[in-house]
């Protein structure tokens, strides 16, 4: 839908067996410098200065050969860039030996294998550089959430003909992929200055109607290529995403808002830690069709398990919903580290003051106070004062309403609503005690009274 990259046909996979300089001269017509390629890496600068004159072109196989390079070009700089940004592997190269058959390739479900395996990289603690199609991550993002969106000043408009445009700055319609939207717009966003802090804490704060759960409405589709659209019945697969040596599992049923539908707690879906374990570190050298057969098994036959279409959705959620409690539960809401409080490169460090640490000493502090207040009911004795214990189960109260309505609930087990304790004692000692309470406040006061006078005597 972004990039207009098709969905249906046969997963991004094939051999790893070296030879990389015989295929660079059998499929782009030219042999790379020894500084231009290491491994089964080339760089990125040596088919720009190699293939950018297209003057030159006098046969069938020069064409073919410089549609090759153009491509590789793509891989490594947008769809499938590695963390250098400046090399590209070859490995991609025999896909492209054929171009009559390049359309058979599901090159979309390969670029979000690619994203998925990176993002789950850039997780682990050690790990300081991410990798990916994170262009296609930004424009994700742009559609659905509102922080951290540019403003669009300058809007592309429909080519008229006869006029010259810059290129990029006007819509192709029923050619453009939805990603061009964003393309050559004057963009900008307010809190620059703090980037990160801000980004982190507005995330932390985000509140449901900041999000668009529905971002391919019928009156952004039909402006679409058809390739964006002709493989709507692939959407809702669940099924592995195949690319080379990454598998990463697709789950529309996590996500189902998107399609219209309410969003129910989906079935868990298991994702193979062995597949994880596997790289390309070190120049591996085999075949991931053969290793991966079994994911590609089920690739092939994703149109056997697609997510059914459930309740349409209206309204929002609320904290209550079983879905919230489930989520909760196995998600962490604050991304900001409780240990920042400004950006460090600020030289102004009290310009901003993120707010995750307070949300989170509001959230331990009323977990402390409920635990504690309820562990006072239940072994509060049956003559305490009314007062003292109404005081207590006010507490409790108070700090229950805090985590459910910060949708912490689950924290403590919440399930419902909590009505008022009911009455723990019967009407006749209800009865008695107020008597002896009104007996006693009159004797206290009395007595005060009588110390009074023995003073001014």
């Amino acid at each position: 839908m972004l990039f207009g990259l098709r969905i249906s046909g046969r997963p991004v996979t094939g051999s790893s067996e070296g030879g990389w300089l015989n295929l660079c001269v059998r499929l782009l017509g030219a042999t790379p410098s020894i500084k231009a390629i290491k491994g089964s890496k080339l760089k990125l600068t040596w088919l720009h200065d190699n293939f950018q004159n297209v003057a030159n072109i006098n046969s069938q196989y020069q064409l073919h050969c410089h549609v090759r390079a153009y491509l590789l070009y793509l891989f490594g700089a947008l769809l499938f860039p590695d963390k250098s940004g400046s090399t590209v592997s070859l490995i991609y190269l025999p896909l492209l030996e054929n171009l009559d058959q390049i359309d058979d390739i599901s090159w979309g479900s390969g670029v979000l294998a690619c994203l998925y395996r990176n993002l789950c990289k850039a997780t682990k603690v050690d790990c300081f550089e991410i990798a990916g199609p994170l262009l296609l991550l930004q424009l994700w993002s742009w559609e659905r959430v509102s922080i951290g969106r540019p403003d669009i000043v300058r809007s592309r408009v429909p080519r008229q003909a006869g006029v010259a445009y810059p290129l990029g700055s006007h819509v192709l319609t029923g050619l453009d992929p939805l990603g061009c939207k964003w393309l050559r717009v004057q963009r900008g966003f307010k809190d620059h200055r703090l980037g990160l802090v801000v980004i982190r804490d507005l995330l932390d704060k985000m509140v449901e109607l900041q999000f668009v759960w529905q971002p391919y409405t019928p009156s952004v589709v039909q402006h679409l290529s058809p390739i964006c659209v002709q493989d709507q019945a692939e959407w809702t697969v669940i099924a592995p995403l195949i690319c080379f040596e990454m598998v990463e599992w697709h789950f529309p049923n996590r996500c189902t808002r998107q399609f219209g539908w309410q969003q129910m707690i989906p079935e868990m879906g298991s994702t193979c830690t062995r597949l994880h374990g596997v790289s390309r570190k070190g120049d591996w050298s085999g075949n991931y069709e053969t290793m991966h057969q079994e994911s590609i098994a089920k690739w092939e036959n994703r149109m056997s398990n697609i997510v059914e279409p459930g309740l349409p959705f209206c309204g929002l959620m609320s904290f209550e919903d079983e879905y919230f409690e489930w989520y909760n539960a196995i998600t962490r809401r604050i991304i900001t580290p409780l240990s920042q409080t400004v950006n460090d490169d600020y030289e102004d460090h009290h310009y901003y003051y993120p707010t995750a640490a307070d949300f989170q000493i509001l959230t331990q502090t009323s977990m402390v106070t409920y635990n504690t207040t309820e562990q006072m009911i239940s072994k509060m004795p049956d003559d305490i004062p009314l007062a003292q214990y109404a005081m207590i189960e006010k507490m409790r109260n108070m700090s229950l309403n805090s985590l459910v309505n910060t949708g912490q609930g689950h924290l403590i087990n919440y399930q419902e609503p909590r009505p008022p304790s009911p009455p723990r004692y019967d009407f006749r000692h209800l009865a008695h005690r107020q008597q002896v309470m009104t007996e006693t406040e009159e004797a206290e006061s009395s007595q005060r009274t009588r110390k009074k006078g023995e003073k001014r005597n």
